[in-house]
C-alpha cells in the first residue's frame, strides 16, 4: 500500500550538510511541503512516531531522499533512516546504510557513508561521520579525492578529518597516496573543498638547474575576499639561499584594480641582499580623472639575468617605474607623469635621466573664423634630472592653425605651427668650473605642413576565402613639411624632439585595405602600407617630424629615406602572415626585416617569427628566429619555444613543456635552456583537481591576434627602433 503525505517538519531531513554557503556542502532548512511515497506509512499517536517502510521516497523541490526505512520522533526531533540511504539534490549526494539525525540541533551520525559534491567532484568517505552542526563534520578514518571511488588515481587518507562550515577539510595524520601507494605523510593539513577561490597551501614545485642547483617552491594562497587575494611563498635555491615572495591582487571594479608583487633574497652567490618590486594600479577617481601606475624596480643590474623568467626579461636594457594621471577638461586634456629609469647596462644609475615630472596639456581642434580654420595647442613642462652630469628643465609650446578643405573626394589640410622651447640647464661635473652652473637657452622656429589624400572604396561579390563581399579600400597620401634653418647644437638632448633640424621634405604613403563583409560579421583580409620621405633641399637627416624618419644622410645626394613597408594577411580564420621592412634605396638591401606566420586552431597553434637588423653584433645587428607552438591531444598538452641566433649559429633559449591531465590530476614537466645566463633547468609541478592548481611557467608568447613580430633581443643589445611607451 502506498500513501502520500505533506508534512512540514520532515523537510529537516533535506538539511543533511554537504557544504558551506559558498560551496554547497550544506543546505538551509526548507520551508515548502514534502511529498512522501512508500510501500507502507504508519503513525503511532502515543509515541508521536512516523514510520515509512519499503521504497521510501521523499521529495522537496529538487531534493530527493531514498531509503528502505525512515522513522521520525516528532517530540524529540530525532530521525532515523536505514537501508540504501541516498539523499541527493542539484549539488550533492550522500550515501550510507544508516543515518541518525536530530532535526533541531542538526547533529547526528552517518555510518560508513560517503559525501559527493557535484560542483567540485569531491568524494568524502568515512567509517563514521559525526555531524556536529548544520554544515560541519568530524570524520573518523576518512578519505577524500576528486577521482571517484573506482580505483582513484590519488587520494588523501587520514585518521581524523574535520569539515568546517566554510567548506574546508582539515586532516591530521594524513597520507597522500597515488594508486593507493603512500607517497608522503602530513602531520596536519588544510584543504579547500570548493571550486571557488579558497585559501590554502599549494603543492610544492621542484626545479633542477645546472646553474643554481635545486629550487623548491612552496606557496600559500589567501582568498581575502571576493575582489582581493594574495599569494605568499618562498623558494629555496640551493646555490643562493631562500627567496621569499608575495603577490597581492585586487579587482574592486573596472575603475579600481591592480596587482603588486615583491621578492627578496640574501644571495650567497652575489654577496648581499637583492630584491625586485613590480606593480600596476588603475583607478578612475572621477568621470574625468584617471590615475595609473606601473612600477618595475630591481636592486641591481644583473637581477633580471639571474631571476628573469623569460628571455625578454633577461634581455632588458632598463626598467622603469611610472605614475601617470590624466584629467579631461573642456575640449582639452591635462596629463602628468613621473618616470624613474633603472639602467641595466651599467652598475651606476647616477647618470640616467629621470623624468620628474612631465606635465602635458593638449586641446582639441577648436573652430575659429566661422569654422573655416581650426586652432589647437600642445605644450609640456619636463624636468630631466640625474645625480651626475647635466640636468635640465624644458618648457615647450606648439600653437597651430589649421585649414581643412574637401574638394570632390580629395581631402586637404594645411597647418602652420610655432615651435617654442625654453631650457633651464644645470651644468655640473665639468672640468672647467666656469662651465658649471645654471644657464637659460631658448629655441624658436615655425613648421608648415600640407597634407593631401583621398579614399577610394569598391565592393566586389565573391566567394573567395568564404567571403560574400570583398571591400577594397585605397588611400594614397602626400605630406609636405617645411622648417627653416635651426640651431640646436647647444641644446640638451633627451628625446628626438630636442634635435629639430632644417626640413624641406615630401612624404608619400600608399595604404590598401581588403575587408571581408557578410551579413553577420566583417573581418580584415589584408593590410598593405608603404611610405617614404624625400628631402627637397639637402641630404635627409633623421627627424621625429617625418611620417617615417629613418633617414640616411651619409654621402652626397642621400635625400631619400628608407622605404617602409608593412603587410599583414588573414586569408582564413586560422592562418596569418605579417611582414614589415625598412629598405635602403641606395644600398638596395633591407636594414630591418620582421616576418611572422602562424596557424591558430582550437587545439593547435604555431608561430614562426624572423627578426633582422643589419650589422654585426658589435653594431647592434640582429638575425634571430623565434618558433612558438602549443597543442592539445587527448590528455596531453604540449608547448615549445625556440629562439635561435643566426649571426653566431647558436641557441639563445629553448623551452619544452608537456602536461598530462587524465582528469582529476595533472603533471607538468618543463625543460628550459638559456644562453645568457648559461643554464639548463628541469621544472616539475603536480596539480590535483579541486585541491590545488598552479600557473604554468611564464613563456613569451606572441599575441596571435596581433601578429606583428616582436624584436626578439639577445641580452644587452640596444635597438634604435625601440619606442619608449607606457
Amino acid at each position: 500500500m502506498t500513501k502520500s503525505f505533506k508534512i512540514l517538519w520532515i523537510l529537516l531531513f533535506l538539511s543533511l550538510p554537504l557544504s558551506s554557503e559558498a560551496q554547497g556542502l550544506g543546505k538551509h532548512g526548507a520551508t515548502g511541503p514534502v511529498d512522501i511515497v512508500a510501500d507502507n506509512l504508519e503513525y503511532n499517536k502515543k509515541e508521536n512516531l512516523y514510520t515509512a517502510k519499503g521504497h521510501v521516497e521523499v521529495k522537496e523541490g529538487t531534493s530527493i531522499l531514498n531509503a528502505d526505512y525512515v522513522e521520525y520522533h516528532e517530540d524529540s526531533a530525532d530521525a532515523l533512516a536505514e537501508g540504501n540511504v541516498v539523499l541527493q539534490d542539484s549539488e550533492n549526494i550522500i550515501r550510507t546504510q544508516r543515518m541518525t539525525l536530530n532535526l533541531l540541533t542538526q547533529e547526528g551520525t552517518i555510518e560508513k557513508g560517503d559525501i559527493y559534491v557535484k560542483q567540485g567532484s569531491f568524494y568524502i568517505l568515512g567509517e563514521e561521520i559525526q555531524k556536529t552542526g548544520e554544515a560541519t563534520y568530524v570524520i573518523q578514518r576518512g578519505q577524500f579525492t576528486t577521482c571517484g571511488w573506482d580505483k582513484p588515481a590519488w587520494k588523501f587518507t587520514a585518521k581524523n578529518v574535520n569539515v568546517t562550515a566554510k567548506g574546508y577539510a582539515t586532516a591530521s595524520n594524513a597520507v597522500f597516496r597515488i594508486l593507493n601507494q603512500p607517497v608522503f605523510f602530513m602531520p596536519w593539513g588544510m584543504f579547500p573543498l570548493k571550486t571557488e577561490r579558497e585559501s590554502g597551501f599549494l603543492l610544492p614545485e621542484l626545479i633542477t638547474s645546472s646553474r643554481d642547483g635545486i629550487k623548491l617552491t612552496e606557496s600559500y594562497y589567501w582568498a581575502m575576499s571576493r575582489d582581493k587575494d594574495a599569494t605568499f611563498g618562498a623558494q629555496w635555491i640551493q646555490a643562493r639561499g631562500v627567496k621569499p615572495a608575495a603577490e597581492f591582487r585586487y579587482f574592486i571594479s573596472n575603475e579600481l584594480k591592480g596587482t603588486w608583487s615583491a621578492s627578496i633574497i640574501d644571495d650567497r652567490d652575489f654577496g648581499h641582499y637583492r630584491y625586485n618590486i613590480k606593480g600596476e594600479h588603475e583607478q578612475v577617481i572621477t568621470s574625468s580623472l584617471t590615475l595609473k601606475s606601473k612600477i618595475d624596480y630591481v636592486s641591481d643590474q644583473d637581477y633580471l639575468q639571474d631571476f628573469g623568467l623569460t628571455t625578454l626579461e633577461r634581455s632588458e636594457n632598463s626598467v622603469k617605474s611610472t605614475i601617470f594621471g590624466e584629467q579631461s577638461l573642456k575640449k582639452s586634456l591635462l596629463t602628468a607623469e613621473t618616470t624613474y629609469f633603472r639602467t641595466l647596462v651599467q652598475k651606476d644609475n647616477d647618470q640616467t635621466f629621470q623624468a620628474l615630472p612631465l606635465i602635458s596639456f593638449f586641446t582639441e581642434y577648436i573652430p575659429v573664423f566661422k569654422n573655416t580654420f581650426y586652432a589647437d595647442i600642445s605644450s609640456n613642462v619636463a624636468n630631466y634630472s640625474r645625480e651626475q652630469g647635466t640636468s635640465f628643465s624644458r618648457l615647450s609650446a606648439e600653437p597651430a592653425l589649421r585649414l581643412p578643405l574637401h574638394l570632390k573626394g580629395f581631402n586637404f589640410l594645411t597647418s602652420t605651427s610655432l615651435l617654442e622651447r625654453i631650457y633651464s640647464i644645470n651644468q655640473k661635473g665639468s672640468a672647467d668650473p666656469e662651465q658649471n652652473g645654471r644657464q637659460t637657452e631658448t629655441f624658436q622656429t615655425v613648421k608648415v605642413e600640407g597634407d593631401a589624400n583621398f579614399l577610394a572604396v569598391r565592393n566586389y561579390q565573391t566567394d573567395l576565402f568564404g567571403m560574400e563581399t570583398a571591400q577594397s579600400v585605397i588611400k594614397p597620401r602626400v605630406t609636405y613639411t617645411y622648417i627653416p634653418a635651426t640651431n640646436t647644437a647647444d641644446l640638451p638632448f633627451e628625446d628626438p624632439s630636442d634635435q629639430i633640424s632644417k626640413t624641406n621634405t615630401v612624404t608619400y604613403s600608399f595604404n590598401h585595405y581588403l575587408n571581408a563583409i557578410s551579413k553577420n560579421a566583417s573581418r580584415e583580409i589584408s593590410l598593405l602600407e608603404i611610405d617614404q620621405t624625400y628631402s627637397l633641399s639637402r641630404n635627409l637627416a633623421p627627424s621625429p617630424l617625418y611620417i617615417i624618419g629613418n633617414g640616411n644622410n651619409q654621402g652626397p645626394g642621400r635625400r631619400l629615406s628608407d622605404i617602409h613597408t608593412k603587410l599583414t594577411l588573414y586569408p582564413g580564420r586560422t592562418f596569418f602572415l605579417a611582414q614589415e621592412s625598412y629598405i635602403d634605396p641606395y644600398a638596395g638591401g633591407a636594414k630591418i626585416l620582421r616576418n611572422s606566420l602562424g596557424i591558430v586552431q582550437p587545439k593547435f597553434n604555431t608561430t614562426i617569427s624572423h627578426t633582422y637588423q643589419a650589422g654585426d653584433v658589435s653594431e647592434g645587428g640582429i638575425n634571430q628566429v623565434l618558433w612558438l607552438s602549443a597543442g592539445t591531444y587527448r590528455d596531453f598538452d604540449g608547448r615549445m619555444s625556440i629562439l635561435y641566433d643566426l649571426l653566431d649559429n647558436s641557441w639563445i633559449s629553448t623551452l619544452y613543456a608537456i602536461t598530462y591531465h587524465p582528469g582529476c590530476w595533472s603533471i607538468t614537466l618543463t625543460l628550459t635552456q638559456t644562453r645568457r645566463p648559461p643554464d639548463t633547468s628541469i621544472h616539475f609541478s603536480f596539480n590535483l583537481l579541486g585541491i590545488t592548481s598552479r600557473a604554468q611557467p611564464a613563456v613569451p608568447i606572441s599575441p596571435l591576434t596581433a601578429p606583428t613580430p616582436p624584436v626578439a633581443a639577445s641580452a644587452r643589445r640596444t635597438y634604435a627602433l625601440q619606442e619608449r611607451t607606457f
